[in-house]
C-alpha cells in the first residue's frame, strides 16, 4: 500500500492505518528534527506530535501531492512552532545526534573536521539549515524541499547557495587546510 493509500484511508478515520504511516517515518522524522533541532531527545517528542498533526489534520491532505512532502511540512511547522513557543532561537548542538545517524566516527581529524560541519550547520539561520537538511540528508528535490519550505523553487535554490557559501566562510580554514580533504 502507497503513503497515499494509507493517508486515505486515515482519512478516513482508519485509527491503524496511521500505525503504517508511524512504522514508514518514524526514524526518518526523528533523524530530521534532530539534525534541525540538535536534541535527539525532543526530536522524538516532535516525531510524536507530527504524527498525532496528522491525525489531527487529515483533512487537509491532498491525496494528488506526494506524502512525504505533506509530512515533512507538518514536521517543519511542529519544530519552528516548539521552538518559537520556547521564545529561543534554537541552539544547536548537532554532537547530540546518535552516531548511528551520522555513520560510524572516523578517526583523528577526519572526526574533528566532522564536528566542525556540524557545528557551523547549527549556526545557520533556520531555512538555510532546513533547506540544506531536506537537500543533502533527505536527498529531497528542490520542488520537494520548496514545497516543505512554503516557498518557491527559486527560493529553495537561493536558500541553498547562501547556506553553502555561509558554510564555506565558517568552514574556510578547514577547506583551505592542507591537512583535509573537505571539498568545497
Amino acid at each position: 500500500m502507497t503513503d497515499e493509500e494509507l493517508m486515505c484511508q486515515i482519512q478516513g478515520g482508519e485509527v491503524s492505518a496511521l500505525g503504517g504511516i508511524f512504522d514508514r517515518y518514524q526514524a526518518r522524522l526523528v533523524a530530521f528534527l534532530a539534525r534541525f533541532t540538535g536534541d535527539a531527545a525532543l526530536a522524538e517528542d516532535l516525531a510524536q506530535t507530527t504524527l498525532w498533526r496528522v491525525w489531527e489534520n487529515r483533512g487537509q491532505y491532498d491525496p494528488q501531492r506526494p506524502f512525504h512532502t505533506w509530512l515533512f511540512v507538518v514536521a517543519k511547522n511542529v519544530a519552528l512552532n516548539h521552538l518559537k513557543g520556547n521564545a529561543r532561537r534554537p541552539v544547536v548542538s548537532l554532537s547530540a545526534i546518535p552516531e548511528e545517524d551520522w555513520a560510524t566516527p572516523p578517526p583523528g581529524e577526519a572526526f574533528q573536521v566532522r564536528d566542525e560541519v556540524r557545528r557551523a550547520l547549527g549556526n545557520l539561520p533556520a531555512d538555510q539549515r532546513l533547506c540544506l537538511i531536506l537537500r543533502e540528508y533527505e536527498g529531497l528535490s528542490y520542488r520537494e524541499t520548496a514545497a516543505i519550505l512554503e516557498c518557491s523553487e527559486g527560493a529553495a535554490r537561493i536558500l541553498s547557495f547562501r547556506a553553502r557559501q555561509a558554510l564555506r566562510k565558517m568552514l574556510r580554514s578547514l577547506i583551505e587546510s592542507e591537512d583535509c580533504c573537505v571539498s568545497s
